[in-house]
């Protein structure tokens, strides 16, 4: 089954240019939709475009405002959108290139694609720059438009790959200082610090794998859809207790005597 792309164009870097296609990496087609129903009649509810003057309107009626105070609207016009965009919306122009490390998990969006070499004459500099990056432990600053919308990205080597992630520009994630006032300072005991570190020791997995890790809610609904299709019976399942919060020290303690024997036993 071929593979259908998101976007084409290439990556500059100076004066080198890769051609590449983006791919999205997330399978969306996975999540469950639940559909909003008319509770009497069972009909899917819609959504229409409704001026409160003018009633229901259709898209060539419908302009973009921008509300700059209280039901005040600048017009923001399409045509004077694309005049602010680059003169080259086809490629991913790198910035420069940055340390993995100096990559906070903060600024990324959540929204991933892979670049793959757009034809034989892109094979060589991909492996190039995906090798380089991987050697270096580096990623490729970056910007591009898709989607209409020019973004902050990140290209980083990911196995025979180059993976392009979605980046938050700083002003988009809130200070941290915002929150910080509600976390105390504290002093842990070195016995507690102890515990905990032996706890972590003994919780830490190894040889990690997330594809153990499966989405339970998701398989249950599925299950809960096809019992309703076949017109079974849906049974309950059993309720576990809310967790307790008990003293610290006890806390610790109990949770190392149970993760030192379920690491024994696993």
């Amino acid at each position: 089954m071929p593979l259908h792309s998101s976007w084409k164009g290439f990556i500059q870097l100076s004066l080198v240019t890769i051609p590449v296609k983006a791919f999205t990496a997330h399978d969306t087609g996975r999540e469950v939709s639940l559909h909003q129903l008319h509770r009497d009649c069972n009909q899917r509810i819609k959504y229409h475009k409704i001026c409160p003057e003018h009633g229901e309107l259709d898209q060539s009626q419908i302009i973009h405002g921008y509300e700059y105070t209280k039901e005040q609207y600048v017009i923001i016009q399409d045509e004077e959108i694309s005049k602010l965009r680059s003169q080259n919306d086809h490629a991913v122009r790198i910035y420069g290139f940055v340390d993995t490390l100096s990559l906070d998990y903060l600024f990324l969006e959540g929204q991933n694609y892979f670049l793959l070499p757009d034809g034989d004459v892109g094979q060589k500099p991909y492996a190039l720059f995906r090798d380089s990056m991987k050697e270096n432990n580096i990623f490729g600053l970056a910007n591009i438009i898709i989607t209409n919308r020019e973004h902050l990205v990140a290209l980083r080597p990911h196995n025979k790959l180059i993976a392009m992630s979605m980046l938050y520009h700083r002003d988009q994630v809130k200070e941290e200082p915002e929150f910080e006032s509600y976390v105390k300072d504290v002093v842990p005991e070195q016995a507690e610090k102890e515990l905990t570190k032996t706890l972590i020791s003994a919780t830490t997995i190894k040889n990690f794998d997330i594809s153990a890790y499966r989405d339970n809610y998701r398989e249950n609904i599925l299950k809960l859809i096809e019992l309703k299709v076949e017109g079974k019976e849906v049974v309950e399942v059993d309720k576990t207790e809310e967790p307790k919060i008990i003293n610290l020290m006890d806390a610790l303690k109990k949770s190392v005597e149970e993760a030192v024997k379920k690491q024994a036993t696993g």
